[in-house]
C-alpha cells in the first residue's frame, strides 16, 4: 500500500477529504499549508481556497502512487538535496517539494512558485 504522509490543518469551511493510506500532521506543515490556504482564502475567496486543498489532496495522491514521477532539485544543502519538485494539480504556480519512500512520499513543503525557492530550500 502507497502512503502519504502529509501535513495539513483544514481551515474551518473545507472539507478534507480522505487519503488513503497513513497521514501525519506535524505542526509546522500544518501552519505553512494553513497559511497558504488562508492567504488563497482572503485573496481568492473561500471557493479557490477549498479548490486548492482538493487539488493539492489529489497531487498528494498521484504523487502516492507515482512517488518518482517529480524531477530532483539537487539543491546544495545536503538537508533538501534528494527533494523532489512536483507541481499542484491545477494551480501550476503552487510547487510540492516531497521525498520518494518505498511505500510513497513524504510531503516536505508546498511553496508557490514565485518565491525564491533556492534560498528557502537550496
Amino acid at each position: 500500500m502507497n502512503y502519504v504522509s502529509i501535513f495539513v490543518r483544514v481551515p474551518e469551511n473545507a472539507a478534507l477529504r480522505s487519503l488513503n493510506g497513513a497521514v501525519h500532521h506535524p505542526a509546522t506543515r500544518l501552519r505553512e499549508i494553513n497559511s497558504q490556504i488562508e492567504y488563497l482564502e482572503e485573496h481568492a475567496g473561500l471557493e479557490t481556497a477549498e479548490r486548492f486543498l482538493d487539488s493539492l489532496i489529489r497531487t498528494f495522491q498521484e504523487l502516492a502512487n507515482m512517488p518518482r514521477q517529480g524531477v530532483y532539485c539537487n539543491f546544495r544543502r545536503s538537508s533538501t538535496r534528494r527533494l523532489r519538485r512536483w507541481r499542484v494539480r491545477d494551480f501550476e504556480d503552487w510547487l510540492v517539494f516531497y521525498l520518494a519512500k518505498r511505500d510513497g512520499v513524504e510531503i516536505v513543503h508546498i511553496i508557490h512558485g514565485a518565491r525564491d525557492i533556492e534560498s528557502i530550500l537550496g
